[in-house]
């Protein structure tokens, strides 16, 4: 099991630890993302989720200030460093979207014990559109493949207003939801040099069916800068990016389902 993994398993940082006594002073950067042309309506849409960000108020910084504002930041409520993370979005124009800690809610659990953690991870951020399960190697695994904690699940995101984002892009089963599932899923730190190639299949993905997202996973410096690099090459494609709330597909009537 990853450090990563272990990381983000862990609970965040109390106000009064080393951690917290370190975080820089929530700063507002000036917006420093190079415009985007505006495209005719109709073209292809893609749309980028960055997620794994608040660990590393650097690597937050970075994303907010050299990524265009369409693209989305997906934060873990885990995360030690979520309100510099937010106001660093939150001034240049990102989308917010918080990460569920999937591999911590149990299909049989006990009663309330899910709903307990579901409120705390809502209460983690502010000012987020959607939930996703995606965060490095913890995907939605499986709870997501129980029907009744699914719909559950699902039930408690759409009665708050928010959206789903699934990283699994061979699931299915989110029809009671606003949703969308990733067309691509892009970890440089596992495989750095199949970046650009994943980029290039997800423009692919957007001709074919007009629309993409792409996920990228606790990008390095270096990624987001190549990340940056090719979202200004989009323009020239014919190809908007846009937020990931503006590919979700609305929810079909909604089911409703209790955890037993």
């Amino acid at each position: 099991m990853g450090a990563a993994y272990l990381q983000y398993l862990g609970p965040p940082p109390p106000a009064s630890s080393p951690a917290a006594a370190l975080a820089p002073a929530v700063a507002t950067p000036a917006p420093a993302q190079p415009k985007l042309p505006v495209l005719l309506p109709g073209a292809p849409q893609i749309a980028i989720m960055v997620a794994g960000l608040g660990y590393d108020p650097a690597q937050s910084l970075q994303a907010a200030s050299i990524l265009p504002a369409a693209v989305s930041f997906a934060v873990s409520p885990f995360a030690g460093y979520l309100q510099e993370t937010q106001a660093y979005a939150r001034s240049n124009g990102h989308e917010l979207i918080l990460m569920l800690p999937m591999q911590a809610l149990l299909a049989r659990a006990p009663a309330g014990q899910n709903q307990a953690l579901l409120n705390w991870s809502f209460k983690r951020l502010q000012h987020f559109t959607g939930v996703t399960d995606a965060i490095g190697p913890a995907m939605g695994g499986g709870f997501m493949q129980d029907e009744d904690a699914r719909n559950w699940l699902l039930g408690n995101i759409a009665s708050q207003g928010f959206y789903y984002v699934e990283g699994d892009m061979s699931a299915s089963g989110f029809g009671v939801i606003s949703h969308r599932t990733a067309d691509v899923v892009i970890d440089p730190v596992n495989h750095p040099a199949d970046e650009a190639m994943a980029l290039a299949s997800l423009v692919t993905a957007a001709r074919k069916t007009h629309s993409a997202l792409g996920i990228i996973l606790s990008p390095a410096p270096q990624a987001l800068t190549e990340l940056a690099a090719w979202t200004q090459t989009l323009g020239g494609l014919g190809i908007q990016l846009v937020p990931v709330s503006a590919l979700v597909t609305p929810p079909l009537p909604m089911i409703t389902s209790h955890l037993p």
